[in-house]
């Protein structure tokens, strides 16, 4: 009964009208506060732009080609049901995430969840012990690259050469995630304290060398522009972020061609147009769609009920080293079960399709919820620890990235499971920084580290 009431086109309808309703809403909260867009929040209007901009194009035939379909009309039914399942998750993680800013901006810092391991790290990370961290991860990266692909990723178009590469293909992608993270910590470094700049130049460098999109822009580039506005305008509002809109057009532009390089294609305007109206860049309702048509048809519905989670959070394990999560990792999943491709990281089917695969609308409501808190705590913590410093003439907390991460990767696992690896990788470096200081402890702040656990 539910299904074909997904797959009705009157609901998708309303499901997309209040969904927009409530991004509007969205917006005037947060430029209230003065934190129109934050670094933790890009990725929300990434995903505004990609459901209310880009949905209509998804019913074009132009869209569809990219998957070789040619033409869109058998898949609409399936257009709907992603609309529909998507567009009521974000409807309910941002009502939930506005209820819980609004909660936790009357609560004390101290008492976020997680704030020892916050002050932890701020008592034991060291500028010295970051950049020898980062420099060693670049190091090891570098030969990763070279020995199994000869050249740098996005020049030879190897951006997939470490696929079947076993534990080879986990440690480079946890060290892809390090050099990025660090480009946007040195990022920040800088803009306090002059520090780091080389650093940046290098981390940029080698995300663009992988020919990975989203570890330079959405790790790095988007979120030390976001930085630099409140370094410089002391708030993020309308009337600021105007002045920012032809920079972060160029950012899309230069992503796109980007993509285009890295398959050897020429990257002119129409090509350009065409890759973001109907290539795989903002195509997570139409991704959508081709799923919910691949696990009704091919699959025939099966249960998954949490298969892709476990396999999320078991992704501490090297898939060729875990038959479970060589079938049920998400991507794997998609990619390989439903339609038989190989050498394919799978496919994006919006924020809430994991979460209806595993556990149908009872889990996009219970998940939403459970991820809008994680991303409430990680925008309260980062407004206290960086905007609000910015915007008082105080230098922002730099170390408070690495908790701000840390919040942002469960917020996102309850949407993603796969991301739980990313998770990982930031939680095993804060224990190396950790275990560094307890062994050379520096300073005066050697003394705080055992003060920390004091109630």
């Amino acid at each position: 009964m539910f299904d074909s009431i997904y797959k009705s086109p009157f609901f998708a309808a309303f499901a997309y009208m209040v969904a927009f309703a409530v991004m509007v809403m969205y917006i005037l909260f947060k430029n209230k506060r003065k934190q129109l867009i934050t670094i933790g929040n890009i990725n929300l209007y990434i995903l505004f732009f990609t459901y209310f901009l880009m949905t209509p194009f998804q019913f074009t035939n132009e869209a569809w080609r990219t998957l070789s379909q040619y033409s869109a009309t058998p898949f609409y039914p399936y257009l709907y049901k992603s609309i529909s399942i998507n567009f009521m998750g974000l409807t309910i993680f941002l009502l939930a995430d506005m209820y819980f800013e609004k909660k936790l901006e009357r609560k004390p810092l101290d008492t976020f969840l997680g704030h020892r391991l916050n002050s932890l790290i701020e008592t034991s990370s060291r500028y010295a012990v970051n950049a020898a961290l980062f420099c060693a991860a670049s190091v090891v990266w570098l030969y990763i690259v070279y020995r199994y692909n000869g050249a740098l990723p996005i020049f030879n178009q190897g951006r997939m050469f470490y696929f079947n590469e076993g534990f080879v293909s986990y440690v480079y992608q946890a060290l892809s995630i390090v050099i990025s993270f660090y480009g946007l910590y040195f990022a920040l470094y800088y803009l306090e304290r002059k520090k780091g700049l080389f650093f940046v130049i290098i981390a940029i460098f080698l995300s663009f060398s992988t020919g990975n999109r989203s570890n330079l822009f959405i790790i790095i580039l988007g979120p030390t522009l976001i930085l630099i506005a409140y370094k410089r305008y002391k708030k993020v509002v309308f009337s600021k972020l105007i002045r920012l809109l032809p920079v972060l057009f160029a950012l899309v532009v230069v992503g796109i061609a980007i993509s285009l390089f890295r398959y050897g294609k020429q990257a002119n305007g129409i090509d350009i147009f065409n890759s973001i109206l109907y290539g795989s860049t903002f195509s997570d309702i139409r991704d959508g769609a081709y799923l919910f048509y691949g696990y009704e048809n091919r699959l025939n519905g099966e249960f998954v009920g949490g298969k892709t989670y476990l396999a999320g959070l078991l992704s501490f394990v090297p898939s060729s080293f875990s038959p479970f999560r060589l079938e049920w990792s998400f991507g794997r999943y998609t990619a390989n079960r439903m339609f038989g491709k190989t050498n394919h990281f799978g496919f994006r089917g919006g924020d809430a399709f994991e979460q209806y695969l595993n556990f149908r609308m009872p889990g996009v409501i219970i998940l939403s919820i459970l991820s809008a808190y994680f991303f409430a705590t990680m925008e309260t913590v980062s407004s206290e620890k960086i905007y609000k410093r910015m915007q008082n003439g105080e230098a922002a907390s730099v170390d408070a990235l690495f908790y701000i991460r840390v919040l942002s990767m469960i917020s996102t696992f309850f949407m993603r499971a796969g991301i739980c690896r990313d998770l990982y990788t930031y939680l095993v470096l804060i224990v190396g920084i950790i275990m560094l200081h307890s062994i050379f402890p520096l300073g005066k702040r050697g003394k705080q580290y055992k003060l920390v656990w004091r109630k």
